[in-house]
């Protein structure tokens, strides 16, 4: 005789939404400690309830989600159990098991994926983070939280704690790269004002900070409005004159710019910028003269060396610093 499936009522259903809730409860501010295997079935268990009683919708879905997740990135060490990798591994989990149907649920999406970003990093494993890195522009737009889209902020806020993070952890190359993606996104520049939203701006801005904080980024015509759009009003003033002085190797505007400058957790010296701006006028000039030598003299003089000491010195030691070969400048004794 084949059996009838007994249909559960709402009463029943409600009792266990309550022991599942005091469960849940029982985790907060606790630092779960079990075999790696062990760790991750009962992490699975407890999201199977939450995603078996408790619709999207209900007003308890999403906390107690935030919980589990919470839990399970509890603070440990590399030699507690289980292993670092077990909690990445299970956090993981919890973000794919996730629906994305509703509004409340890609909230919840991006709450975990930051929640499993901050761990990583709070561990300085940044090789569990890349691939979130590589696929968070592309979350943001599946989401509709791209730019010019009604859920622009919440988008921008994700970055911007991202970039922020990485930046206090040295990681400014991924910073810059997070960045260039969110803010040059096709949908974000077909939706996207004329004039960008404030948060847009202050992301333009930590993007011109961090290119002229890098030693290895020379390529600032890159930097077009064109191209990313919230570049045409950056929060910061200074940094948009900043931008503009180095796209066109300006070193007579230099000095008015008011330094330091803080953006995003990074501090812009005078000094540092000056030698750079310095290489960027150098790397034009030799550009504007590909298979032909240039002079010494035009090298010292489009870079303000003066004529105090030895040119010829000087001279070599920007061309060296720029590692610019040494067959495309000529010292005043070769004209002989």
């Amino acid at each position: 005789m084949e059996s009838q499936k007994v249909e559960e009522s709402e009463e029943t259903r409600q009792a266990k939404r309550k022991v599942v809730a005091r469960l849940i409860s029982s985790l907060k501010d606790r630092r779960l400690e079990a075999t790696d295997k062990e760790f991750e079935g009962f992490s699975n268990l407890v999201l199977s309830f939450i995603l078996s009683l408790f619709p999207t919708d209900h007003e308890e879905f999403s906390s107690h989600v935030l919980s589990l997740a919470d839990a399970i990135s509890h603070s440990a060490d590399r030699t507690a159990n289980p292993s670092l990798s077990t909690r990445y591994a299970t956090l993981a989990t919890l973000f794919n098991s996730l629906p994305s149907s509703s509004s409340p649920s890609k909230q919840l999406q991006l709450a975990v994926l930051l929640k499993l970003i901050s761990y990583a990093a709070q561990n300085d494993d940044f090789a569990v983070i890349l691939p979130a890195l590589n696929k968070f522009e592309s979350y943001l737009v599946s989401w509709g939280y791209s730019l010019g889209t009604q859920g622009e902020e919440e988008g921008n806020a994700a970055v911007a704690q991202v970039v922020d993070l990485l930046v206090q952890k040295g990681k400014l190359v991924e910073a810059r790269s997070l960045l260039e993606s969110h803010l040059s996104t096709p949908s974000a520049v077909k939706g996207q004002s004329a004039t960008p939203s404030s948060s847009a701006s202050q992301l333009a801005s930590s993007l011109i900070a961090l290119s002229l904080a890098l030693p290895d980024v020379y390529d600032f015509a890159s930097l077009s409005t064109s191209r990313y759009p919230s570049l045409s009003n950056p929060s910061s003033s200074e940094l948009k004159q900043l931008l503009e002085i180095f796209q066109k190797g300006d070193l007579s505007s230099f000095d008015s710019i008011s330094f330091p400058i803080s953006v995003s957790s990074l501090t812009l010296e005078k000094e540092q910028l000056a030698k750079k701006l310095k290489l960027v006028k150098l790397a034009e000039l030799c550009s504007e003269r590909v298979g032909e030598t240039v002079e010494y003299g035009e090298i010292a003089k489009a870079l303000d060396l003066g004529t105090d000491g030895d040119e010829g010195e000087e001279v070599e030691t920007w061309v060296i610093d720029g590692e610019f070969p040494p067959l495309c400048v000529r010292h005043p004794s070769q004209n002989m």
